[in-house]
């Protein structure tokens, strides 16, 4: 049995705001940015204070800008998205959801950061309790203890550690220079060097974990989650990052491609405790050349194209995806997966709509197995 899915976004549809966005953020953004490397010239320390009060007050305010557009676009986007003749549907309020950020903003200053598991705790509540399907709410599982634990053994001690050592290093190394021994010294400063790597790579435990605490969501009896293995998307995320950096960010097209597909393969499904399925994502060939051209474009138009570039990033403007469910049990034979009962349990789902110019460049595959 097949049944459509429809998802009609297009640039057109969300221009407007998008853009709006762009245009706000980079306002802001330059005059942060510029209070950021003017920092380290000034001496003064009323001076100092001020810029940090400046540079504080802009991070806020982005923070707050961006949580407007979040919600003016996702509820543009979501209602254009419809599975057997259901629409997505989204009714969160902008002014809600920057009240929201504003108070938990507040209240992790006070608190020195510590509020900050609440924090996203409380936010993505309110954002996934406002997506509805089927006249029935999400609901984000996610628990502020859980994360905490990750913020206090996966970052703050870590970094914590390597802030003492490099505290260390740093004055060893200067007092070496100052008693004629330059070549200890500039060994020292090579370490501290090496030492920014280490910091790099140590990240990708601690982003392992929160997109893992992220991806913890509700739907009816059904559960939605990340079921992955630490050690084996640490090797994986850090080649895909390293390979970016070695090519220069000439890799990077396909290490999203490469991302996108671990993190779809790995999310599972679970009703009422008991497993139920799982996605998988496979793409066609010419993915790389599709997402190059995007960012070429989005470049090229100084990011007035940007729009169109994500609206076919996120829904990736297939030729073709198919979504299949078996709720009990399956068999596949020669490759094929092969319902017992394909009038109840087999879902086929194709994407309708006139594909766009570059629809055959990239497709791809979802099934719930």
């Amino acid at each position: 049995m097949k049944e459509p899915i429809t998802c009609s976004l297009t640039g057109h549809q969300w221009w407007k705001p998008f853009l709006g966005f762009l245009v706000l953020s980079v306002v802001i953004m330059v005059p942060l940015q510029t209070a950021s490397n003017s920092m380290s010239e000034i001496t003064d320390l009323r001076i100092l204070l001020s810029s940090f009060s400046f540079m504080l007050v802009l991070s806020v305010l982005l923070t707050l800008v961006q949580a407007a557009f979040t919600i003016t676009l996702s509820r543009i986007a979501l209602p254009l998205i419809a599975f057997r003749g259901k629409q997505f549907s989204f009714n969160g309020s902008a002014g809600e959801y920057v009240s929201l950020h504003l108070v938990c903003i507040l209240l992790s200053l006070i608190t020195f950061g510590f509020y900050l598991p609440w924090y996203y705790t409380r936010t993505m509540q309110y954002y996934v309790s406002h997506i509805s399907y089927d006249g029935e709410a999400a609901k984000f599982e996610g628990k502020p203890g859980k994360l905490m634990k990750y913020y206090v053994l996966g970052l703050i001690l870590p970094l914590l550690v390597l802030f003492i050592v490099f505290g260390v290093l740093i004055s060893t190394s200067i007092m070496y220079q100052v008693n004629n021994y330059p070549e200890i010294a500039e060994t020292l400063f090579l370490t501290i060097g090496a030492l920014n790597i280490v910091i790099f790579i140590l990240i990708i435990p601690f982003m392992y974990y929160l997109y893992k605490w992220f991806i913890n969501i509700s739907w009816k009896n059904l559960r939605f989650y990340w079921k992955t293995e630490f050690w084996g998307s640490f090797f994986f995320l850090t080649g895909q990052l390293l390979l970016s950096l070695v090519t220069l960010g000439i890799y990077l097209p396909a290490a999203i491609l490469a991302i996108y597909k671990y993190f779809i393969d790995r999310t599972v499904i679970d009703r009422d405790g008991q497993p139920a399925g799982r996605f998988e994502f496979a793409r066609e060939r010419g993915g790389f050349a599709f997402l190059w051209g995007q960012i070429l474009l989005s470049i090229v138009t100084v990011g007035i194209y940007l729009p169109w570039a994500y609206a076919n990033f996120t829904f990736i403007r297939q030729h073709e995806r198919r979504h299949k469910v078996q709720q009990d049990s399956r068999t596949v034979k020669q490759g094929k997966y092969q319902p017992d009962n394909p009038d109840k349990n087999h879902i086929n789902i194709k994407i309708l709509g006139k594909p766009s110019a570059n629809a055959e460049k990239l497709s791809s595959r979802f099934y719930l197995v």
